[in-house]
């Protein structure tokens, strides 16, 4: 039986328990359609509620797409289209030197409930953020490294001092949630009060989140009134809410379902690939790497075990992250090239017929498991002594993470969210002192702290390009597949432009109705 051939089965039983579950779904009924939503209203369905709503943690994947610019905005907004940085309660920025920035503020704004925003909002907002007695994605997301400090030059000019130098801190600043002076310094808040074009009108715990349009709001207003935000879990029932009109749209819609012309492939900001475990021989040879790399077949996994629309890749960055080497391409399906590799390492004495593990967490997303067997076929076919193994997150941890555990040989399957602009914050995982790193090399590690300390702009890009080329090309400890996309459903009431958004962006201010 060709691989091909094995491929196909595999999709059929990918799919088989998944349209079982559907039919089941329907079977069994769903909760009775409601009304349409009202003129100026829309219907906006996740998967869970979130799990709080404090704007310190509107990068969660359920708060950011309620909260972020919605409710409370930023200074400037990361367009992660191009990774360029855009005004939103700054109008303009500069650094003053190594660790100080200075930052313009627009005039004008009042938050939601009355409070000017100017110079001390955003030093209250700073030092709320820095408070590490509330548990606040912002700050471990984007500051586990560094502090800073906002001091107010003027009622509206913010200087900024940090504790380090960070080339990338306009970057990172675009993340800091801009509150209300009067919100909660010692306490997480249910009531968010932002300077955004939507206030927050009503949380009825595990059945809705409303958000109305501010009337004070100092941009242009939008064209949707009321928005309300409802939970379901099962993705055949988001879907289905789209289709009959009981909601307008929902930022995940299963593969097997997104066949209708209101679904929209968009990329999601997550890359999967393999690690090459080169810590341990045989993977310890760059023949051997190389060969793994030309030994999967990737168009054939677009269309059976990943969707169709993925983007094949070249490193864990996608393509519009700052960063990114447009020069480089896929590495090919190879075999006749790979059987050389293999030979020319057997003669230098390589362990070339050492198993080799390849390795993941069970059912971590739809399709792995699938990936992991189809990755070992792969390697079968081309002559590794390879087997797969689905395991749990901790034991996968202990061959991902150092100190590694078992003496063996692993390949581990991975995903990667590279959705903050700038190739910095992924490819220090291949620094020596990462805990993550497959390999230690003085020279990448060289290359890589040149890019992180060089200032954004051209030179910066262009470090970080040849970063990406020495990688793909010298070191191969990354056999990247694609960058991923989820599929949105979109009613037809409504227009709204999915691409360079994040799952956790929603932008209510761009929806317009039909």
């Amino acid at each position: 039986m060709s691989f091909a051939e094995r491929i196909s089965q595999m999709g059929v039983r990918l799919g088989t328990p998944i349209l079982v579950a559907a039919i089941i779904a329907v079977s069994m009924g769903v909760a009775p359609v409601a009304a349409q939503p009202a003129e100026g209203e829309i219907v906006i369905v996740q998967s869970s509620e979130p799990p709080n709503i404090d704007p310190g943690n509107f990068d969660y994947s359920q708060t950011g797409p309620i909260l972020r610019q919605n409710v409370i905005e930023t200074l400037t907004l990361l367009d992660l289209s191009d990774s360029s940085l855009q005004p939103r309660l700054a109008t303009a920025w500069e650094q003053v030197d190594d660790t100080t920035y200075r930052y313009t503020l627009r005039e004008g704004v009042t938050f939601h409930d009355g409070a000017p925003f100017n110079a001390d909002a955003v030093v209250y907002s700073v030092e709320r953020l820095f408070n590490t007695d509330l548990e606040q994605i912002a700050r471990n997301k984007y500051w586990d490294h560094m502090t800073f400090t906002a001091e107010a030059i003027d009622e509206y000019t913010v200087e900024f001092s940090l504790s380090q130098a960070e080339p990338v801190f306009d970057t990172r600043l675009s993340q800091v949630p801009i509150v209300s002076p009067n919100t909660p310094f010692d306490a997480l808040t249910r009531a968010p009060v932002g300077t955004g074009p939507y206030t927050l009108a009503e949380w009825q715990a595990g059945v809705q989140i409303v958000l109305e349009r501010n009337p004070d709001y100092w941009g242009d207003q939008p064209e949707v009134e009321r928005a309300t935000f409802v939970f379901r879990g099962e993705g055949s029932v988001r879907a289905s809410m789209v289709e009959v009109g009981e909601a307008d749209f929902t930022f995940s819609v299963p593969e097997e379902l997104a066949t209708t012309d209101m679904d929209v492939a968009y990329q999601n900001f997550e890359t999967i690939y393999f690690i090459l475990g080169a810590w341990e021989a045989p993977l310890d040879d760059l023949r051997v790497r190389m060969a793994v790399n030309l030994a999967i077949d990737r168009e054939a996994l677009l269309g059976t075990i990943l969707p169709a629309e993925t983007v094949l890749g070249t490193a864990i960055i996608g393509p519009s992250i700052s960063g990114s080497n447009p020069d480089l391409v896929p590495h090919p399906y190879d075999p006749d090239r790979v059987t050389e590799l293999l030979e020319e390492a057997r003669a230098d004495g390589v362990d070339v017929d050492r198993e080799i593990t390849v390795m993941y967490i069970n059912d971590r997303f739809p399709g792995s498991n699938e990936l992991v067997e189809a990755m070992a076929l792969m390697l079968q076919a081309a002559g590794f002594n390879a087997r797969m193994e689905l395991v749990e997150s901790g034991v996968y941890r202990e061959y991902r993470d150092e100190p590694r555990g078992e003496d063996r040989a692993v390949i581990l399957l991975s995903r990667h969210d590279n959705d903050k602009g700038d190739a910095g914050f992924s490819l220090t995982r291949h620094l020596c002192d990462s805990n993550r790193n497959p390999i230690c090399l003085p020279e990448l590690d060289e290359m890589i702290q040149t890019a992180l300390a060089t200032p954004q702009g051209p030179e910066r890009e262009a470090a970080w390009q040849e970063v990406v080329r020495f990688m793909h090309e010298d070191v191969q400890v990354d056999a990247v597949i694609g960058h991923q996309v989820a599929f949105a459903r979109i009613g037809p009431r409504i227009s709204y432009d999915v691409s360079g958004k994040n799952p956790s962006t929603f932008l209510i201010e761009e929806v317009t109705f039909n």
